[in-house]
Order: C-alpha cells, then sequence, then structure tokens
C-alpha cells in the first residue's frame, strides 16, 4: 500500500512540477520510499545514511585524534575523516558503491607512498575531493562544469611549490565542487554568490597559505551548510554545526589550530548532508 502511493505522488509530480523540479522531487520520494519499504530499499540506487552512520565517523575521527602529538597529524586525522565522510555523501546522491570504494582504494594506494604527516594529509584531501566531484556528477551537475573544476586544481596542483600549496588547492576544488551540489540542490543564488564573495575577500586579504586554506575551509563549511538546507536539512540543525564550529575557533591560537577546527566543521557539516533530512 505505502509503495502505491509512492508511485501515485510520483505521477503527480510529473503532471503538476516544472520539468526542472521532478529530478529533485523523484529523489526525494526514492529517499522516501528507501527509508519506509524494505522491498525498495533493496531496489533503490539511492544509499540511506542513517545518523548513526555519519556520528560513527565523526566519533572515530575524534578517537584516532586522542594519539595525535602535534596539530599537523591533527590534521591528517581530521583529513582522513573528512575523505571519509564525504565518501557516504557521494553514496547518498547514489554515487556507485564500486566507484566510492576506487576513490577510497586509491587515496590508501597513494598514501602507503608518502614520507611525512602533511603528504598524508594532502592524499586524504584529494581523496575528499574527488569524493565530492562524484557527488556532484551524480547529482546531475554536467559533466564540463565538474571537469572544469578539477582542470583548475590539476593546474595549481602542478604549480605550488609547497604542500600547504597543494592543500589550498584541493580545498578550493573541494568548495567549488560543494558550490556545484549547492547550486543544483535549489540552494538560494544570492546567498551562494554572497558566501563566495566573502571567500574571496578572505582570499585577498589573507598573508599566508595557512590562512588561505583557513578561510577556504570555513567557506566549504557554510556551502556544505548551504547544501545540506536545500536538501532538506532543518535550519536549526545546520546553524547548531556552523556555531559549534564558530565557537569552537574562538579558542584557537594559532592559523594551524584553526585549520583543524575548520575541518571538523566541515566534517559534521557533510554528515548532515549525507543524512538528507
Amino acid at each position: 500500500m505505502g509503495l502505491a502511493i509512492l508511485v501515485v505522488i510520483g505521477l503527480i509530480a510529473v503532471v503538476f512540477i516544472g520539468g526542472s523540479q521532478i529530478s529533485k522531487f523523484a529523489e526525494r520520494v526514492a529517499r522516501t520510499a528507501a527509508r519506509a519499504v524494505p522491498a525498495v530499499r533493496s531496489l533503490s540506487p539511492v544509499r540511506i545514511i542513517s545518523p548513526a552512520e555519519a556520528d560513527a565517523v565523526i566519533s572515530q575521527t575524534v578517537t584516532n585524534d586522542i594519539s595525535s602529538k602535534n596539530v599537523y597529524q591533527q590534521m591528517a586525522t581530521y583529513a582522513r575523516g573528512a575523505m571519509t565522510m564525504s565518501s557516504l555523501v557521494a553514496l547518498s546522491f547514489g554515487a556507485a558503491a564500486t566507484e566510492v570504494e576506487g576513490e577510497l582504494r586509491s587515496a590508501e594506494a597513494a598514501e602507503a607512498g608518502t614520507t611525512t604527516v602533511h603528504q598524508q594529509a594532502a592524499v586524504y584531501l584529494k581523496g575528499m575531493l574527488n569524493q565530492l566531484a562524484l557527488t556532484a556528477r551524480t547529482a546531475g551537475c554536467t559533466a564540463a562544469d565538474v571537469e572544469s573544476v578539477l582542470s583548475q586544481v590539476r593546474i595549481s596542483d602542478a604549480s605550488s611549490s609547497t604542500i600547504h600549496q597543494q592543500c589550498a588547492s584541493y580545498y578550493s576544488g573541494c568548495l567549488m565542487c560543494a558550490k556545484l551540489v549547492a547550486i543544483k540542490e535549489g540552494a538560494p543564488a544570492d546567498r551562494v554568490q554572497s558566501l563566495m564573495s566573502g571567500i574571496r575577500t578572505g582570499d585577498v586579504s589573507a598573508d599566508t597559505v595557512h590562512q588561505q586554506n583557513a578561510n577556504y575551509l570555513s567557506g566549504l563549511a557554510q556551502m556544505v551548510a548551504l547544501a545540506a538546507k536545500a536538501r532538506g536539512a532543518s535550519d536549526a540543525r545546520v546553524e547548531a554545526v556552523l556555531q559549534e564550529m564558530r565557537t569552537a575557533g574562538i579558542g584557537t591560537t594559532t592559523v594551524f589550530q584553526q585549520e583543524v577546527t575548520m575541518l571538523g566543521g566541515v566534517i559534521k557539516c557533510m554528515g548532515v548532508l549525507a543524512v538528507g533530512n
């Protein structure tokens, strides 16, 4: 009975909802059906991410952080958590598990060849970028738009003279992929553009690459938050995560600690996006 009702709703949507809204409505129907009807859950291409799954990634990241000896190890730990959470985001949008797992395996293989904790962090951040690019493609963003972001990252990466500049390239790429997803999900265009304007202003005034990174991370958390709201997450829930990030940032004394704090906020915002509502 429940499945029949959902089918009828879907037919009504085709008749009464504009073409640009049908795919978004269909995803929500699919997510609702997959949550409510076991038979549909087994067939749905949309992987339902539970709050417990997202919380587990956060908990594991915090647990791993306990053994960190310095802020650089913290960055690597949180970067790995961010990559893991971004894989849940990709799955929640319907990305094939084989593709998501393939990206994770590629990151693991690259990590095995690193010799410093900074290189480890960069590998994980690149892994997050690849997962968010996969998310954007799966969400319906054009292949040309996604490739444009990745191409720009490759160009910036090739000209980077330090590992920290590489990380800045990855952060920027993640931000642009998140922007594509937010727009595709229906986030208000004026909010997206206002946020991007603030990020550009912060980038211009940054004195070091680390300040750039903190600026990009703050913007990334906010952009993911916009996408989460557009996808159905409550304003109160999203704002609580952002406020927690801001409050934690007040107690930081170095830009490196700010990076870790902001990255923690990104992980939690992606968790809300992955759950979806």
